[in-house]
């Protein structure tokens, strides 16, 4: 689980949103300092966007299909 790595603090199970402003919203709530996304995430320049109005960074993952949390902080370069 992406939770037990220990270069994450927290991990938001990310409920139905109607629309961009949801998002926002709740971003504006929780301010998270990264915002993870995949190379080949639809809404990648938008969350983008988002990010830098809360003063946060989006970090662009490349896309893997994989199940393993290992490989996972692999990638992200976390313990």
């Amino acid at each position: 689980m992406l939770s037990a790595l220990g270069g994450v603090d927290l991990v938001v199970l990310l409920p139905a949103m109607e629309n961009d402003g949801d998002y926002m919203n709740l971003i504006r709530i929780i301010k998270p300092d990264i915002i993870a996304v995949t190379e080949n995430d639809p809404h990648i320049e938008k969350k983008r966007g988002q990010a830098k109005k809360i003063g946060g960074e989006l970090k662009v993952i490349s896309f893997r299909k994989t199940l393993s949390t290992s490989k996972l902080a692999e990638i992200l370069g976390v313990d």
